[in-house]
């Protein structure tokens, strides 16, 4: 069975070598040649059986000089602790803490891509969805008044995140699944009043011309509401004066009083 995950490692003086031994030999893949060692676990499984053993090893044995490791046959350059805690956070917390302990595994990995890890490129398309360039549209070319998108690219950026962040080592993780959602996303955009083209000037054989590299949504039109204003409105008369108040009234307002009188 192909490894998950290799470790290797040259004897050593440091004090806790032989821990790093004994914890080594609780896994079925550990072999020594002389003074190299060798350390292949084959499935998230046996990680998991021996997650404290694995902690120690993969967190202590990137300080050793000449230790080296592979992750599913790819050399993990740097090796550092690094590799752990991306595991710790796909295999560890979100698979056997999250999706192994709840009732709804059919919606634990409901995201955008089919997977929580998956963050960096948007699917879905919020309200305010014109304030971030992280959603699938940006990769696409312009062609005629339409934005014809690539799906080719958006997979590929899906995939490379993927790796970066070691998800495949996740039982239920699938690039299949996720190439099916890429697929059914639309082949094009047209383009018209609620999308706007970006463009750079780039040197081509006809010189420098603007040519579109992304589309944005436009914001929505905001309509010009006038204040609110507690002024009295002209066609309004002002209030009758205080009848009680008549030794005090101007001369105005005598005669307002007696036009209203008269209606």
């Amino acid at each position: 069975m192909p490894s998950l995950v290799t470790l290797r490692f040259c004897r050593s003086t440091a004090k806790d070598f032989k821990e790093l031994l004994t914890r080594c030999k609780r896994f079925d893949g550990f072999s020594q040649d002389g003074d190299r060692y060798q350390l292949s676990i084959t499935s998230p499984n046996e990680l998991l059986q021996h997650w404290s053993d694995f902690m120690v090893l993969a967190t202590r044995l990137p300080k050793l000089s000449g230790s080296s490791a592979t992750f599913m046959g790819d050399d993990v350059v740097p090796f550092t602790p690094e590799l752990f805690y991306k595991i710790q956070d796909s295999l560890y917390y979100c698979y056997h803490n999250g999706y192994q302990s709840t009732s709804f595994r059919g919606q634990f990995c409901d995201s955008d891509w089919g997977c929580k890890h998956l963050n960096k490129m948007l699917r879905y398309l919020p309200a305010d969805r014109w304030q971030s360039v992280r959603h699938w549209y940006r990769y696409g070319r312009y062609v005629a008044g339409e934005w014809m998108i690539d799906k080719g690219a958006i997979f590929q950026a899906l995939k490379t995140e993927a790796e970066l962040k070691r998800l495949s080592v996740c039982p239920v993780f699938s690039l299949q699944s996720i190439k099916a959602i890429v697929d059914q996303l639309p082949d094009k955009i047209t383009i018209d009043h609620t999308w706007q083209v970006l463009t750079r000037s780039e040197v081509t054989e006809r010189g420098i011309v603007d040519v579109p590299y992304m589309i944005l949504p436009n914001p929505p039109v905001q309509h010009d509401i006038e204040p609110f204003s507690d002024a009295p409105d002209e066609d309004v008369p002002p209030p009758m004066p205080n009848v009680a108040d008549v030794d005090k009234w101007t001369e105005e307002e005598i005669n307002r009083f007696l036009d209203g009188m008269k209606r």
